[in-house]
Order: C-alpha cells, then sequence, then structure tokens
C-alpha cells in the first residue's frame, strides 16, 4: 500500500478538525460518532443481519440502487477521468462499483474510521485507501479529477460545513458529485435527525456552478425520508 500511496503524496499530515454540535434538543450522529465506531458495533445500518458487523454490511450494500447514480453523474464531468477520490468512503462499496466502471482510473477512498479502511484494504489491492479527514483532506491540490461524496455532509454541523466544501474544491480538478439531503437553509437544518442545506448556494460562494440537482426518488433510494431529502447534484468550476 506504501507504494500507492506514493503517488498521491500528502502536503502534511494533519490531525482532523473535530467539530461538536451543541445547543440542540437533538443532533444528528456527529463525525465523531463514525471516527470511533468499533469494528464490533451490532447496529446494522443496511438491515444485512446475515453479515457479522456493520463494516461488511457496507461492503455488500454495493448494489444497493443509489450507488449506480454515480457512475453516470461522474462521466457529466468526463467522461474517462484519470482519477477518483470518495471522501468518506466507508467500507468502499462505491468504490467497489466504480472500479469496474472506470478500470483505467486511478481510484482512492479516505474515511476516518481506521476499521473501514483496513477492511477496505484487506478487501481491493487496486484503489489506494488512507485514515483521512474531509476537514484536512491528505493531498496535493488539484490532485483528483472528480472527488465526490455519498451521504457523507449530512453529518458535518454548520459551523464547519464551509472547511469541508472548501477541501473538496481544493483537491478536485474537473468536478464534485454529491448525494445528499437539500433544504434552502444555506448552512443547514436539520432534517429527519441530519443536516440538510443549500450546497448550490454553498458551492457558488466557491466560484463553482451547478451542473446537475436532482431530488431523488424511492427508486433511487427506496425509503422515505431519501425520498423527502435527497439530492444528486454535480457541480464544476466556472
Amino acid at each position: 500500500m506504501l507504494s500507492k500511496q506514493k503517488k498521491f503524496a500528502a502536503k502534511k499530515k494533519e490531525k482532523p478538525v473535530k467539530v461538536k454540535v451543541v445547543d440542540l434538543d437533538f443532533t444528528p450522529q456527529g463525525m465523531e460518532y463514525w471516527e470511533t465506531r468499533s469494528s464490533k458495533d451490532k447496529k446494522k445500518d443496511w438491515n444485512e443481519s446475515k453479515y457479522e458487523s456493520w463494516i461488511e454490511g457496507y461492503w455488500q450494500s454495493y448494489k444497493h440502487t443509489h450507488r449506480f447514480l454515480l457512475a453516470p453523474a461522474i462521466r457529466k464531468l468526463v467522461r474517462q477521468p484519470d482519477s477518483i477520490l470518495e471522501v468518506g468512503c466507508s467500507a468502499a462499496p462505491n468504490i467497489r462499483l466504480l472500479e469496474r466502471e472506470f478500470p483505467m482510473t486511478k481510484l482512492a477512498g479516505i474515511d476516518i474510521n481506521a476499521d473501514s479502511i483496513r477492511f477496505s484494504q484487506s478487501m481491493m489491492n487496486r484503489p489506494t485507501f488512507m485514515v483521512g479527514s474531509v476537514f484536512s483532506i491528505p493531498f496535493y491540490d488539484k490532485s483528483f479529477d472528480v472527488v465526490f461524496a455519498d451521504a457523507v455532509l449530512m453529518y458535518v454541523a454548520p459551523i464547519a460545513i464551509r472547511q469541508a466544501i472548501g477541501e473538496m474544491v481544493r483537491i478536485a480538478k474537473k468536478g464534485i458529485v454529491l448525494i445528499d439531503w437539500y433544504d434552502e437553509a444555506r448552512d443547514g437544518i436539520i432534517k429527519d435527525f441530519h443536516w440538510a442545506r443549500n450546497y448550490p448556494s454553498l458551492f457558488e460562494s466557491e466560484d463553482w456552478k451547478t451542473v446537475v440537482d436532482r431530488p431523488l426518488t424511492l427508486k433511487d433510494w427506496p425509503t422515505e425520508s431519501w425520498a423527502r431529502n435527497g439530492h444528486l447534484f454535480v457541480f464544476k468550476p466556472y
């Protein structure tokens, strides 16, 4: 793995920024929850009770319908990207799928959960996996054609969202793809226990334009909360 990581050498190693959500009657799971979550946690996020851990459940969810939105969205930015980075890759179900779609593309994923990264490294040889935070992405400026995040920024509090988006913009050369929750509130409001916000407005402030802003349907993600709040976004620089 070291030889692959040298291809995407980091500028410097920084500790991820930890942001605590305060003064709320109820709060969504924050980044600290995901960072410290043990592989022994018995909660099954994808209702995959036959698998021993939530991490394996993520890995086996690679055929979930919403994941098939990613490759077409990436191709709206560049037909054959040289490199793709997933921020918040968990056990890499998206990268598992994209490896088939883009066999010649350099793929990488970062996640703040070390157990998820170790699992991903054990399951896939070609992509690069590293422990890393959306608040301090451990790669050079403009080092990936496309950066994407799937249901990640919904865990970032309003006081930290601009830093997270700024980091993704710093890394991406040609575009960014998000699957996340939308609301007109620019920096964020809690809906169904997660942060929803106005991503087109936030990216406009970074001088990036919206290429796609499509609400998700029950066909895309068959749960009511995602049909109410979920959007697919594609952004690129002006």
